[in-house]
Protein backbone atom coordinates (compact mmCIF):
# COMPACT_ATOMS: atom_id res chain seq x y z
CA UNK A 1 0.00 0.00 0.00
CA UNK A 2 1.00 3.47 -0.57
CA UNK A 3 1.17 6.22 2.24
CA UNK A 4 -0.44 9.54 1.70
CA UNK A 5 1.42 12.59 3.92
CA UNK A 6 0.93 15.96 3.89
CA UNK A 7 3.36 18.56 2.80
CA UNK A 8 4.10 20.90 5.47
CA UNK A 9 3.85 24.29 3.51
CA UNK A 10 5.33 27.74 5.21
CA UNK A 11 1.26 29.02 6.11
CA UNK A 12 1.22 25.86 7.92
CA UNK A 13 4.79 26.10 9.86
CA UNK A 14 3.89 30.10 10.41
CA UNK A 15 1.01 28.55 11.84
CA UNK A 16 2.52 26.36 14.12
CA UNK A 17 4.87 28.66 15.47
CA UNK A 18 2.20 31.55 16.18
CA UNK A 19 1.02 28.49 18.85
CA UNK A 20 4.08 27.96 20.32
CA UNK A 21 4.67 29.93 23.54
CA UNK A 22 6.86 32.70 23.78
CA UNK A 23 9.56 32.19 25.98
CA UNK A 24 9.53 35.41 28.70
CA UNK A 25 12.88 36.62 29.50
CA UNK A 26 14.64 38.05 32.13
CA UNK A 27 17.35 40.94 31.99
CA UNK A 28 19.80 41.15 34.38
CA UNK A 29 19.69 45.13 35.26
CA UNK A 30 23.71 45.46 35.33
CA UNK A 31 24.75 43.55 32.48
CA UNK A 32 22.09 42.82 30.67
CA UNK A 33 22.19 38.91 30.43
CA UNK A 34 19.27 37.33 29.71
CA UNK A 35 17.72 34.21 31.90
CA UNK A 36 14.88 32.47 31.50
CA UNK A 37 13.19 31.91 34.65
CA UNK A 38 13.00 34.48 37.10
CA UNK A 39 15.14 32.60 39.65
CA UNK A 40 18.11 32.09 38.24
CA UNK A 41 18.23 35.85 37.84
CA UNK A 42 17.65 36.45 40.95
CA UNK A 43 20.45 34.61 41.86
CA UNK A 44 22.99 35.93 39.23
CA UNK A 45 22.21 39.52 40.39
CA UNK A 46 23.47 38.64 44.07
CA UNK A 47 27.00 37.96 41.91
CA UNK A 48 26.69 42.08 41.00
CA UNK A 49 25.74 43.22 45.13
CA UNK A 50 29.15 43.60 47.09
CA UNK A 51 27.36 43.19 50.56
CA UNK A 52 25.98 39.50 50.24
CA UNK A 53 28.69 37.20 51.00
CA UNK A 54 28.84 34.28 52.47
CA UNK A 55 31.77 32.88 54.81
CA UNK A 56 33.61 29.31 55.30
CA UNK A 57 33.35 28.79 59.31
CA UNK A 58 36.05 26.68 58.66
CA UNK A 59 39.09 29.02 56.53
CA UNK A 60 37.38 32.10 56.22
CA UNK A 61 36.78 32.68 52.59
CA UNK A 62 34.36 34.29 51.27
CA UNK A 63 31.60 33.32 48.51
CA UNK A 64 29.08 35.93 46.66
CA UNK A 65 26.73 32.42 46.00
CA UNK A 66 25.51 30.29 48.96
CA UNK A 67 25.93 27.23 45.91
CA UNK A 68 29.78 27.84 45.69
CA UNK A 69 30.01 28.17 49.73
CA UNK A 70 28.17 24.71 50.02
CA UNK A 71 30.91 22.87 47.38
CA UNK A 72 33.48 24.79 48.77
CA UNK A 73 32.86 23.15 51.80
CA UNK A 74 33.29 19.54 51.13
CA UNK A 75 37.35 20.26 50.75
CA UNK A 76 36.94 20.61 54.82
CA UNK A 77 34.99 17.06 55.44
CA UNK A 78 37.50 14.34 56.48
CA UNK A 79 38.33 11.52 53.92
CA UNK A 80 40.02 8.03 54.21
CA UNK A 81 43.09 7.44 52.91
CA UNK A 82 45.54 4.28 53.08
CA UNK A 83 47.02 5.44 56.20
CA UNK A 84 43.87 6.72 58.10
CA UNK A 85 41.54 9.73 58.18
CA UNK A 86 43.13 12.75 57.13
CA UNK A 87 40.96 16.33 56.18
CA UNK A 88 41.73 17.77 52.77
CA UNK A 89 43.07 21.54 52.86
Amino acid sequence: MFAIMQVETDERRAEFRRKMRTKCEFVCKYCQRRFTKPYNLMIHERSHKDDVTFTCEACGKTFKRQDNLKQHRSIHLPCRTATGWTVRV
